[in-house]
């Protein structure tokens, strides 16, 4: 060999081989043929190059593919390939004639958010989807689609009731989580349909309205869908829509249910109550309130409600009558960002007296977003306003909780006064709410005083306000100052059962 000439082949900047040409005439490569080679040898490194990318678009494809169709962190199908396995169940050619959907929640997840931050919740949501999984597979498929939902499906219907139970009892074990014994527990929906009947989307609708009725109950709970969810909720849309135009149409009117001292029967104060005319009748919220209570009506209600007691009260104080009015308020528009400016500014426009004004909050509202709850509560007490904790008992605050809190009023729940001469357990209660009033210098306000006998009791036990249909019945503003005067100046023996 009497001539050589060598190139590199360069791959991403670096040299990883050589192209090597030798000849038996000396001299053999000139200029050109140098040339020709450099050419060469570049377009054999990009060979490569090229596979590699090819490699790796190819590899991205397959990854974006997967995430189109699959939860990123547990790998289960999303919603979009769940209906395509629901699909598929439908219209294979299995023994089972039936199809079941199941929608599975887990249950206050953004506590455990909370306390784990989210690193934690990612292996409880992952450690839900093994479960699932171990249970379900190889009868069916598993999806994930949302922050803690998940889907199941199956076509084994005559398993289903057994699958559910092993579900339930396998979700409610505790997870080991970072060091940390988490207890879990879940809510499922279950919808179930002939295959020749059944549609993807429908059964999903229907194991979603399912499983929010097993939110419902609390706790570990599941439901199967039937038809009369459907009309229910039909009806709650459609009251929805008339209370909306109720707001718009003025068909609102306040009632107002006074408050007595039990020891003077001097009237001191008066809860106000909405009431909605519709069909030639007054109907109480107890009726329209689940159709609004999560939704942005709620918060128009209370509004209104606010501005219209204060009107009120207003009004009595021009005619030189001194009535506090409470008014309740929702969690929703307690926790909403606009609720302090909106109060502040209410009080700047019609002001009244220190005391004549009195918020009822939730007991449970209490227990959420604690910090936020209790500085929004202590800036009404800067502008005037009282706080009740109303329906006290019906919660789950700790007392060392609720001590923290600034609430001026406890209101006892009625559920506990009106059986309080049937149920010893009742008077128990009616007790302890007396005492931890007293230790935590706290007004207390009994509800459900209905007759003369459950009054004498009450006032045995220490309590020395109330309001109940054995006193008085919700009555129209108007009405209520000519009540007052017939109440303050009558000598009514209440030994009568209302």
């Amino acid at each position: 060999m009497r001539s050589l000439l060598v190139a590199p082949l360069v791959l991403q900047h670096k040299a990883v081989g050589t192209l090597s040409l030798y000849s038996r005439q000396l001299g053999f490569f000139d200029d050109a043929k140098v040339e020709l080679v450099k050419t060469m040898a570049s377009e054999v490194g990009r060979s490569p190059e090229r596979h590699d990318v090819m490699e790796r678009n190819r590899k991205n494809e397959s990854e974006l593919a997967f995430l189109s169709h699959h939860d990123r962190l547990t790998g289960l199908p999303n919603r979009q390939l769940m209906e395509d396995h629901i699909a598929r169940l439908i219209s294979s050619e299995s023994d089972s004639a039936r199809l079941a959907v199941m929608v599975v929640s887990i249950n206050n997840f953004h506590e455990v958010n909370a306390r784990l931050g989210h690193e934690g919740g990612d292996v409880i949501l992952c450690e839900v989807a093994r479960r699932l999984r171990k249970e379900v597979y190889p009868f069916g498929y598993v999806g994930r689609v949302g922050a803690s939902r998940f889907i199941a499906c199956t076509d084994r219907f005559d398993q289903l009731d057994g699958l559910i139970n092993q579900l339930m009892a396998r979700l409610q074990s505790p997870v080991n989580c970072m060091g940390a014994v988490v207890e879990t527990s879940s809510s499922v929906g279950v919808a179930v349909e002939f295959k020749n009947q059944a549609e993807a989307r429908t059964l999903l609708r229907r194991a979603d309205l399912a499983l929010s009725r097993a939110k419902e109950k609390r706790g570990s709970q599941f439901r199967y869908y039937d038809e009369k969810m459907d009309e229910q909720i039909q009806r709650m849309h459609s009251l929805r829509s008339e209370f909306a135009n109720a707001l718009l149409r003025n068909e609102l009117e306040l009632f107002y249910q006074p408050k007595i001292d039990l020891h003077t029967r001097e009237v001191v104060g008066a809860e106000a109550l909405v009431r909605w005319y519709r069909d030639n009748r007054f109907v109480p919220p107890g009726e329209f309130f689940p159709a609004i209570e999560d939704t942005d009506l709620m918060r128009k209600l209370d509004w209104w409600v606010l501005r219209e007691a204060i009107r009120h009260a207003q009004e009595w104080q021009g005619e030189g009558r001194v009535i506090p009015v409470s008014v309740n308020l929702s969690a929703m528009t307690l926790k909403h960002d606009s609720f302090v400016p909106g109060i502040e500014a209410l009080m700047a426009a019609y002001p009244l007296p220190v005391g004549h004004l009195e918020l009822e909050v939730l007991e449970s509202v209490s227990q959420q977003e604690a910090e936020q709850v209790v500085a929004k509560l202590e800036r009404c007490r800067e502008l005037g306003l009282l706080i009740a904790l109303d329906d006290f008992g019906t919660g789950a605050s700790s007392l060392v909780h609720l001590q923290q809190l600034p609430f001026d009023t406890i209101k006892i729940d009625q559920r506990f006064v009106r059986r309080l001469l049937e149920a010893p357990g009742n008077e128990a209660i009616v007790r302890s709410m007396v005492s931890f009033a007293h230790y935590s210098d706290r007004k207390l306000v009994v509800e459900g005083v209905e007759n003369q006998p459950i009054w004498a009791r009450l006032l045995e036990l220490g309590c020395t306000s109330g309001q109940g249909y054995g006193i008085s019945p919700p009555m129209a503003s108007r009405q209520l100052p000519g009540w007052i005067d017939g109440w303050e100046t009558s000598d009514i023996n209440l030994d009568y059962n209302i």
